[in-house]
């Protein structure tokens, strides 16, 4: 072997070694300084060309410089920034993803005014997809798949609809201030995986009977097992929702003797229908084979591998024909077990159906929890509700409660808070309350430099002052004095659940200080009105 050429060989390996060490430098410059973790938005009009078309080119222009004024300023304030527009549409991103949400609210409720303020013929109807995930940022530019897929989740959105991603949900889903659903799975243009869609609610009387828990009983859904794979609660959207392998359907399903278009579920005059449409798979309900059949709450459906459990209501949770079965494992999904029969469990799902009946929900939880067997779909059907959206509006030993599916809260007058209290009087600092290791407790956190209005707790009848940054013990019932004159009383049940309720300050403000309730706590009705359940 020549001796200069195996010099020359290490001379070259020497320098590929040190070009993959520069390679590694600039990457992590480039990381550093260019890729960030943030959530894209993607607007578009609705119909543009019919909107177009029915407007005269005047009034087309001055309805789309409102509809651009509308954005941008929504965009700018909630520190959004605005990459680029596209006609009708536009690609902008914000660094927090609350951030993106508010934006998305605004804008459909801005835009929502506009249409009832000018009593358009043809309203500006505008539907919103987010994605959240790392992308480089140059200038004012963004790049990276993040954005193309932001893209295809606002082509899964209808017209006035935010629809976001998982990885965006996964970032919200335990922010109580947003009230989200579980829209649908379906394929995304250009992937083959089956994703998950959500949605946001923006209307306020949505937003409160999800808050009340009214959703899945104003709304049909199907239960969905398949084996190996976890449970999905999925809802029916519209008049009619179609089950195949197509991204168009409304519910996707990927079998290997599955249609494009498989099957469809439909209402009329007030019931609802499954149909076979394409039939490469067989349909079944309840154990029989059918083309076309009318639902009932709690009917079985198998299409292929895959079950559902048809729920038109609450109620249909709390009734011993809903099972959540196994695909082909159980391909008779309606078989039941014989003591569901028996007079003792009609008692025990009749004495269910009255407090879900009733609102009374954490007795529910209890009841669940004494009769696991018979009532282990209504317990699923509960937590999954509450772990999707954090707090539900209740009713506990006739009062009103508002329950929060957490073991522990954020009490104050911050924006971060879980329950946000808007009384002046007491400190801008966030006050951490319910349990940590099967302990009650609470902390207050601030640094010792910070000015703060003095809290106490009672115990024994003994007062102590809370000093920052330490979690204090409660006992198993006592008061929490904000400000001197402002008393949370509470109460630690069953060692699961911490009940709180403020208490009126009587006097004391008067005596003390010279001034009124009204002055410092103004929506101390409203605010006090519901008592807090802390717990899971």
């Amino acid at each position: 072997m020549n001796p200069d050429n195996k010099s020359n060989d290490f001379s070259e390996s020497m320098s590929l070694e040190k070009i993959l060490e520069e390679r590694e430098r600039l990457e992590n410059i480039l990381k550093k300084k260019f890729i960030k973790k943030i959530t894209v938005m993607f607007t578009d009009l609705k119909d543009s060309i019919s909107f177009s078309e029915n407007n005269s080119d005047i009034t087309t222009r001055t309805l789309l410089k409102y509809h651009n004024e509308i954005l941008f300023s929504i965009i700018q304030k909630n520190n959004g920034v605005l990459v680029k527009t596209m006609g009708d549409g536009t690609l902008s991103y914000f660094e927090e993803v609350t951030d993106a949400l508010y934006a998305c609210i605004d804008i459909q409720r801005s835009f929502d005014e506009f249409n009832k303020t000018n009593k358009a013929e043809n309203p500006m109807l505008v539907r919103i997809g987010l994605h959240t995930g790392e992308v480089i940022v140059e200038k004012n530019d963004i790049f990276g798949d993040v954005v193309n897929m932001a893209s295809r989740f606002e082509n899964t959105a209808e017209a006035g609809e935010i629809c976001f991603s998982e990885d965006t949900y996964n970032d919200i889903k335990d922010n109580s201030e947003f009230s989200c659903i579980f829209k649908k799975t379906s394929v995304i243009k250009g992937r083959k995986e089956v994703y998950k869609i959500y949605k946001l609610l923006w209307k306020e009387e949505e937003i409160d009977k999800c808050r009340r828990g009214g959703t899945p009983s104003t709304i049909p859904l199907l239960i969905q097992s398949v084996k190996d794979q976890p449970r999905e609660i999925l809802l029916l959207s519209g008049r009619e929702t179609v089950i195949g392998n197509s991204n168009e359907c409304g519910i996707v399903i990927n079998g290997k003797s599955v249609s494009k278009r498989e099957a469809k579920i439909f209402e009329k005059e007030g019931d609802y229908i499954i149909e076979n449409i394409e039939g490469a798979a067989e349909l079944y309900v309840n154990g029989k084979k059918t083309m076309r059949q009318e639902l009932r709450n709690g009917d079985d459906i198998i299409i292929g591998d895959f079950c559902f459990t048809f729920v038109q209501n609450n109620d249909a949770a709390l009734s011993p024909e809903i099972r959540l079965s196994r695909g082909k494992e159980n391909k008779d999904c309606n078989e039941r077990q014989k003591a569901e029969d028996s007079p003792e469990t009609k008692e025990i799902l009749r004495k269910a159906g009255l407090l879900e009946k009733n609102n009374e929900l954490i007795e529910l939880f209890f009841y669940c929890l004494a009769n696991k067997a018979p009532l282990a779909p209504v317990y699923l059907m509960l937590t999954s509700h509450l772990e999707k959206f954090g707090r539900i509006n209740t009713r506990f030993n006739g009062e009103e409660k508002i329950w929060y599916f957490k073991e522990s809260l954020i009490l104050g007058r911050i924006k971060e808070a879980d329950h946000y209290i808007s009384n002046k009087a007491i400190s801008r600092v966030p006050f951490h309350i319910g349990f940590k290791g099967g302990l009650s407790y609470i902390r207050m956190d601030c640094s010792d430099s910070v000015n703060y209005e003095p809290v106490e707790i009672v115990k024994s009848g003994i007062k102590e002052m809370l000093k920052p940054g330490v979690d204090y013990p409660l006992d198993k019932r006592g008061l929490i004095i904000f400000s001197t004159c402002f008393p949370l009383e509470y109460e630690v049940y069953e060692n699961i659940f911490l009940f709180l309720r403020f208490l009126h300050p009587g006097d004391c403000l008067r005596k003390k200080y010279n001034i009124e309730l009204h002055q410092v706590w103004s929506d101390f009705e409203l605010e006090t009105r519901s008592g807090i359940v802390i717990g899971k």
